[in-house]
């Protein structure tokens, strides 16, 4: 089963009876707690992502993390949202969770369908007017966790 996971999403409810639930009365936030955010405003909350995976393995199907990346113009933070994810997958695999991979979203900087070019996801930075292509430092991170089939995850924390 291919699962695409980027934040969590809280809701909370903000009207009073049935007919206010019926009548869209709740409220849906990206962020609760105040920590480190996209730039399009997603918490970074990768503990979520372990109860994703949790949640649909007791469906006894192989999971695929299909998509999960941040949209951010700061590769630091971009660093650390792929290492405690990865670190969450690799916990998961501990427990003995099938996860058979992982894709990080998204090689390049792309047109995200809502959003436009702004929101920058890529582990490679996009020129939209000269098309040039400059790798970050999350696409060597991304790299070594690949080649180390995750193994590299605890040397990398200085990255």
């Amino acid at each position: 089963m291919g699962l695409n996971y980027y934040t969590r999403c809280c809701v909370r409810f903000e009207g009073s009876g049935p007919s206010a639930v019926l009548g869209r009365s709740c409220k849906l936030e990206h962020h609760r707690d105040g920590g480190p955010r996209s730039s399009i405003g997603w918490e970074v909350y990768p503990r979520g992502l372990a109860g994703v995976l949790q949640r649909y393995s007791a469906m006894g199907l192989p999971l695929f993390i299909t998509e999960n990346g941040i949209a951010t113009g700061d590769d630091e933070l971009r660093c650390r949202f792929l290492r405690d994810h990865v670190e969450v997958l690799a916990k998961a695999l501990d427990e003995g969770l099938n996860v058979l991979g992982y894709l990080h979203w998204s090689l390049l900087d792309n047109f995200e369908w809502n959003m436009g070019t702004g929101p920058r996801f890529g582990l490679a930075e996009v020129d939209y007017s000269s098309q040039q292509r400059t790798a970050r430092k999350s696409a060597e991170l991304f790299a070594r966790i690949c080649r180390t089939n995750g193994n590299s995850i605890v040397s990398a924390q200085g990255m």
